[in-house]
């Protein structure tokens, strides 16, 4: 039919001129053009970079989060000159791409699925407040995400077709569970008729929590934020560090004097500095403390407070404890 020429860049064979003839039946009334397969199969259709770039920028953004301009860079050392704008647009390719990949692919999820006895499904929406909701479904037995959706709030026809959807391409599950949403319960009532319906116990385990802990809880940050003890702490700490960073051995050295169990006299003047940076290190990480489950699960106000209380209870004792007999020395 005619022949065309595009160039192309790949991961695997770097950037090249393609020399492509397309082909047709002269004697079909409505002839199929036949493009070179082995050149599809490196490429989407009008796009001059190839899916392993695709890929890689995917998964470079969002399961590595990596900045785009480091993407940029990375790839110019591969030989693929691209700017920052075409790695978000290849980004928002690869979304596109994963999704119909993941459609076309139902029925051989269904089949796994059913290989182990069937699925039970789990829905949940994130974000709280007014805003746009993910309305996200996994079988929580194999662990596959069976579908996610974007969806204005958690009102029952906004959440009806997307469960019409899941039962359209993976069947009935054995069960559903969900919280306690009026517009989830409505709509699974709705869709799966006669399936077991089950409360989420996190869910209900959270919500519980926080009629039971929330009132205790802010009553223990208001008073830290009262007393402004993080900010505090952090100026501290910036303070010690400035002079802990004009000794740069300091650290490596005391390390290796604290697991050979002995503190050589040379040192004993800077002790106080290193202990002092510690003991705020160590009181500003209870803040970070938990699974990664939130309030009420994770409370980590609570272990900051425990970590000031250990600290607040140790401090005198610490105070009296003169290395040299320099009062200078305790200052941190």
């Amino acid at each position: 039919m005619k022949t065309r020429t595009q160039t192309l860049h790949t991961l695997h064979l770097g950037s090249f001129a393609a020399h492509e003839t397309l082909l047709h039946c002269g004697h079909c009334p409505n002839p199929r053009i036949y493009a070179a397969e082995s050149l599809t199969g490196l490429a989407p259709a009008g796009c001059s970079f190839g899916y392993d770039v695709v890929v890689f920028i995917g998964q470079a953004l969002f399961r590595q989060h990596c900045p785009t301009q480091a993407i940029v860079e990375e790839l110019r050392s591969r030989h693929i000159q691209l700017s920052a704008s075409e790695v978000g647009y290849l980004g928002k390719k690869f979304v596109v791409y994963l999704a119909l990949a993941h459609r076309q692919c139902a029925p051989q999820l269904q089949q796994a699925m059913r290989d182990q006895g069937g699925y039970i499904l789990h829905l949940d929406g994130t974000c709280e407040g007014g805003g746009p909701r993910l309305m996200s479904s996994l079988d929580s037995l194999s662990e596959l995400v069976l579908g996610n959706v974007k969806v204005p709030s958690e009102k029952t026809a906004q959440i009806i077709p997307f469960l019409e959807g899941i039962k359209r391409r993976y069947g009935l599950p054995l069960a559903v569970v969900h919280d306690m949403g009026p517009g989830i319960l409505a709509a699974v009532k709705e869709v799966f008729v006669g399936i077991p319906d089950w409360i989420c116990h996190f869910h209900f385990l959270r919500d519980l929590g926080k009629d039971l802990l929330e009132a205790d809880y802010d009553a223990i940050r208001k008073r830290l934020r009262q007393h402004a003890l993080t900010e505090k702490l952090q100026y501290h700490a910036r303070r010690l560090k400035a002079a802990l960073e004009q000794q740069p051995a300091l650290v490596k050295s005391f390390c290796q004097n604290v697991r050979a169990d002995s503190l050589p006299a040379e040192d004993i003047d800077r002790f106080p500095l290193l202990s002092g940076y510690s003991l705020i290190q160590w009181a500003l990480e209870g803040k970070t403390q938990g699974e990664g489950y939130g309030f009420p699960f994770d409370r980590p106000q609570v272990q900051f407070a425990k970590r000031l209380l250990v600290l607040g209870q140790q401090l005198e004792q610490i105070k009296l404890v003169h290395l040299r007999g320099q009062w200078r020395d305790n200052i941190p």
